[in-house]
């Protein structure tokens, strides 16, 4: 529907009730007892709220939410009668809009305003259907008294207006619940989707660097930040509904981890030591994206009928029955309710936005003169640092005055002076987690790499590869060694040749020169 269409419906609804406001209603009442109508009485039928879209909602989706939540069982009732589908021809609904402006009665200042005003207040938009059929008799009881002369034809026509009017205020209803509930028209980017990642072939596979606790570092080269885009793609994989369907309550209860798993493989080189560290961010993207999904398609209505109504294309009608019933169960809505108060509870806040710590770790490792790993301490006050201007969430008091009693902390006399600060400021950890170290790590695999040096994983196939190079390039380095062995034998023979040549040249010249020393006269002495 486009602008000029949504802003026709306004004008019609504003219409209709400034006819109410001068008392139209009141006009037709005496009128009717003057003239006689011809026009049959039409039976009021109960309004069904239902499109085309409605057909294949059944009692199914409340039989178990009826029995848990009684207050939902209430709304979620299916009416007996429906309407009967029709064909509407292009361009009708602006036909028949002309003919209802011909239609009109201008009713005559019979009544005070102020006195009808207080008779017919404006109605509320809220989030609940209203039932306006009484004004449509009104409005034909007024149109059929001032046409005296209409036959069979014309009344049948007149229905076809009216079913068509009815359609014109569900339209125009769901037009000011869209703006009730704050729903946004303008062009926005949408999610993330990364086709270039999802079409990629084998041979065209970019290679995770992970460090020693199999979280990815890299590769960042500048202008093209592979390990952030690898993160963004296992986003995709999680909202991907043919790999994470939402019908399960939590991650742990998907099925196919290993087919996930797979296909992350065949886009990505990937360590097999950094499989538990995927599956578990795939599994906070997953969490994070049906949250996302139930605020937007179950808290932002008020009943479970107004929801399949408003129902989302992308998940079949049986999942999205199942949702229905497994949210609007009580011991769910309780579950929800405390993780949302523990959520609620937390402080210290980071603001290292969707950069992951082992990243922020290694950065800071690199920009370190040693290449010193940084400590706690470091780390903590790195991702809680806060940019001028900003808004957030909670209050910054309460970090800042742990980050300087960190800096400020001295080790006691019989205290392990290796300690970090972080450690006794923010009392003991967690069993099986380890803070500010990112995702997947816990004390017993950091008591396993624990060491001096910091090592990296690469995947099997990036290490043969490396040692075929490293093979060729030796054997290489074996050709040149004898090529240039010979070389220099043979420069050596050739400098033995010349050499003996030389002698042989001295020999003959010194012959020479004593054959020619004898053959020289000896003179007269006293010559």
């Amino acid at each position: 529907m486009n602008n000029y269409e949504k802003a026709r419906l306004l004008r019609v609804q504003e219409n209709k009730e400034r006819l109410r406001e001068l008392g139209v209603k009141s006009v037709a009442k005496s009128l009717t007892s003057l003239v006689e109508s011809k026009k049959k009485k039409k039976k009021k039928v109960n309004p069904t709220y239902f499109n085309m879209r409605d057909d294949n909602f059944s009692h199914e989706m409340s039989d178990d939410s009826d029995k848990d939540n009684p207050e939902v069982a209430t709304h979620v009732q299916i009416a007996k009668k429906q309407h009967r589908q029709r064909y509407i021809a292009p361009k009708s609904m602006t036909k028949i809009a002309n003919m209802a402006k011909q239609r009109r009665v201008i009713a005559p200042n019979a009544l005070d305003s102020n006195v009808i005003k207080d008779h017919h207040s404006k109605a509320t938009i809220t989030m609940d259907y209203v039932d306006q059929d009484d004004e449509y008799e009104e409005m034909d009881q007024i149109a059929s008294a001032n046409i005296d002369d209409e036959t069979h034809g014309d009344n049948e026509h007149d229905e076809l207006e009216d079913e068509d009017d009815e359609l014109l205020h569900d339209e125009l209803q769901h037009l000011k619940l869209e703006k009730a509930i704050g729903i946004s028209k303008t062009k926005k980017r949408g999610p993330t989707m990364l086709h270039d990642v999802h079409t990629r072939i084998e041979d065209e596979r970019e290679v995770i660097i992970c460090n020693e606790f199999g979280q990815p570092v890299g590769p960042v080269r500048e202008g093209k930040d592979v390990v952030g885009k690898f993160s963004r793609f296992l986003g995709t994989v999680a909202r991907n509904y043919s790999h994470a369907p939402l019908i399960h309550s939590s991650w742990q209860k998907v099925p196919h981890k290993e087919k996930i798993w797979e296909y992350v493989l065949e886009k990505y080189d990937v360590p097999d030591g950094a499989k538990a560290w995927v599956l578990k961010s795939i599994g906070q993207s997953y969490k994070v994206h049906k949250c996302r999904f139930k605020q937007k398609h179950f808290y932002q209505f008020k009943d479970n009928k107004t929801r399949w109504n408003n129902r989302p294309n992308n998940i079949p009608e049986d999942d999205f029955r199942k949702l229905l019933r497994l949210w609007s169960n009580k011991d769910m809505e309780q579950r929800c309710a405390r993780a949302k108060q523990s959520r609620m509870s937390q402080k210290n806040m980071h603001t290292a936005g969707p950069k992951s710590f082992a990243r922020i770790r290694e950065e800071m490792k690199n920009d370190d003169p040693h290449q010193k790993v940084p400590t706690l301490t470091q780390l903590f006050e790195r991702t809680r640092k806060r940019t001028e201007g900003r808004t957030y969430v909670d209050l910054y008091d309460d970090t800042a005055m742990k980050i300087e009693q960190m800096k400020n902390y001295k080790a006691k006399e019989n205290e392990n002076t290796t300690i970090d600060p972080f450690l006794v400021v923010m009392n003991k950890e967690n069993y099986g987690y380890r803070r500010l170290y990112g995702r997947g790590v816990t004390n017993t695999l950091i008591k396993k790499v624990e060491g001096p040096s910091t090592s990296y994983m690469i995947t099997e196939g990036l290490m043969e590869s490396f040692k075929a190079n490293v093979d060729v390039e030796k054997n290489q380095l074996l050709e040149m060694r004898k090529e240039i062995e010979d070389d220099h034998e043979r420069k050596k023979a050739e400098l033995e040749a010349m050499r003996a040549d030389i002698d042989n040249q001295r020999q003959n010249l010194e012959a020479m020169m004593q054959k020619v020393i004898r053959q020289l006269p000896i003179g007269d002495p006293e010559d």
